[in-house]
């Protein structure tokens, strides 16, 4: 089964580097079912915040139909590298052009285990 979600980027440019990344899917329970292929990305760079204080590595973490997750150092890279392979547009991740703040907004697709035909194969 196939979910899609609208994705966003925010760019925080206090300390070192840092991009927050969110998908808002249809529903909560396509949230749900997308959260735990999205965590088998291990995020191992711990960042820091406004003030400078380090900051543990992040995980995926779903609140309803939003799933989101703040990414620092060389998990910027991986986190981009993981939704360009499901299908984000490379140059809208990143993108400055239509602001300093946010990406542009991009579209990926999640291949997930279908809840009802789990239970069919019994």
């Amino acid at each position: 089964m196939k979910i899609t979600a609208d994705g966003k980027s925010k760019f925080h440019f206090w300390g070192e580097y840092a991009q927050s990344f969110y998908l808002h899917f249809a529903t909560e329970a396509d949230a749900a079912l997308a959260l735990p292929v999205l965590c088998q990305l291990q995020l191992t760079v711990g960042g820091t915040d406004a003030c400078g204080r380090r900051m543990l590595p992040s995980s995926w973490k779903s609140n309803k139909t939003l799933v989101g997750v703040f990414t620092s150092g060389s998990d910027v890279a991986r986190v981009e590298a993981q939704l360009i392979a499901l299908g984000a547009d490379p140059e809208k991740i990143s993108s400055l052009a239509h602001s300093v703040d946010h990406g542009e907004a991009f579209t990926v697709t999640i291949e997930v285990e279908d809840p009802a035909q789990v239970l069919m194969s019994l």
